[in-house]
């Protein structure tokens, strides 16, 4: 089994690059036939496994339950080539994991553009549209559909540009240009749904007029993915072990004027790994970071329908839901 490079943490899937595995190729496409349902093209991934970039996830058996093939035409280009990831598997986070790991190693090597090849929007598949949602939440933008495959097989070619972190965006003050007085600040925000109900906080020693209700929030530390950071905040404020299930897509949102701030928020879907049985119950900080009182606040589940008081923008991703 190989391993090396860049490892990306998504909740409990962990994406690395690997050896060849031609093999699991032919596997992986198998158990997807509406996906990847034609017999050459499928013989051609598998001949192209054996020399291309690869990057895979793997249970705790050490089996292959996703992977994805790299290209490398130019230093400052990638493209993923093959994505796959086992039936059983799919809606995990593995996609996830393994995007999030390839672009990271993409800017670690001063790559400028991720690409991406996929069935364009004027074919009527509806799988290939939800592989298009996939990556425009991802930041992807479609550049130009072609017959590059064909006539009846529109090829639309999907590009993202890649910026180094705290590499020309911020100024020495960490500010963005247009905004010398407003930091730019990554966090991640994320909704954890249990019989129907999301988990909430309020704040108890400051006003829920100057607070608001919240879901567990927090900044993207330096060295980590969206997703660690997220895993980490929702264990930090409320005790409760989560791995995240889908990335439901990136909102900016001006804090200002009660911080001179402007935050880059990644949403995500998040499943529990141990059963709650709590309705309430009392999280908190002793120390905290900026170096203020001890704070506390009282954890609780909301009924959805009731979601849409949550403050500052954090119900922005709401919508994107789904059934775990």
């Amino acid at each position: 089994m190989g391993g090396t490079g860049v490892q990306q943490s998504n909740g409990s899937w962990n994406a690395v690059r690997d050896e060849p595995v031609p093999d699991d190729v032919a596997r992986l496409l198998a158990t997807v036939p509406e996906w990847f349902g034609q017999p050459d093209s499928n013989a051609e991934y598998v001949e192209a496994a054996r020399t291309k970039e690869t990057w895979t996830v793997r249970d705790a058996d050490g089996t292959v339950v996703g992977l994805t093939l790299v290209d490398r035409h130019f230093p400052h280009v990638a493209e993923i080539h093959l994505t796959v990831v086992d039936r059983a598997a799919q809606g995990s986070g593995i996609g996830t994991a393994m995007l999030a790991a390839i672009e990271a190693d993409a800017i670690a090597g001063r790559v400028r553009l991720l690409e991406v090849k996929t069935l364009g929007p004027s074919h009527p598949d509806a799988g290939y549209a939800l592989t298009r949602q996939f990556y425009e939440k991802w930041g992807f933008l479609a550049l130009e559909e072609t017959d590059l495959w064909g006539a009846d097989t529109p090829c639309l070619m999907m590009v993202k540009p890649l910026v180094p972190k705290q590499a020309g965006r911020r100024d020495s003050e960490g500010c963005l240009p247009g905004h010398p007085n407003r930091r730019s600040v990554r966090k991640a925000v994320g909704y954890i749904v249990h019989e129907e109900r999301l988990l909430v906080f309020t704040h108890d020693c400051v006003p829920i007029d100057v607070a608001g209700v919240q879901v567990p929030a927090g900044t993207i530390e330096a060295g980590e993915s969206p997703e660690e950071a997220m895993v980490r905040e929702v264990l930090e404020e409320t005790g409760l072990r989560t791995r995240v299930v889908r990335a439901l897509g990136v909102e900016h949102y001006d804090v200002s004027p009660a911080k001179p701030e402007l935050h880059e928020r990644h949403f995500f879907q998040l499943a529990l790994l141990d059963d709650t049985r709590c309705e309430r119950w009392t999280a908190g900080e002793e120390h905290p970071s900026d170096g203020g009182a001890p704070q506390t606040w009282t954890c609780w589940w909301m009924p959805l329908e009731n979601t849409h008081v949550l403050c500052a923008g954090y119900g922005a991703r709401l919508g994107e839901l789904r059934p775990l």
